[in-house]
């Protein structure tokens, strides 16, 4: 996360990480750290909610197999 970070510094895009390095750059509280630290949070907080959903909805298609059709 740290590299993908230093990469989006250079140009910062259009993107959640790449507004929170203007932003916290223009109010001087910029730390490369604290920002790897928040998209890994991030990554894995989606890859949770993703995965439980995928497993609730099988089991939703399970149970209703009309639903599934």
């Amino acid at each position: 996360m740290a590299d993908l970070i230093a990469e989006k510094e250079e140009n910062p895009p259009d993107d959640l990480l790449g507004r929170q390095i203007v932003k916290l750059r223009a109010d001087g509280t910029y730390r490369r750290t604290s920002l790897a630290g928040m998209g890994f949070l991030l990554l894995v907080a989606g890859h949770e909610t993703t995965a439980n959903m995928i497993s609730l909805s099988t089991v939703a298609f399970l149970r209703n197999p009309e639903q599934l059709r």
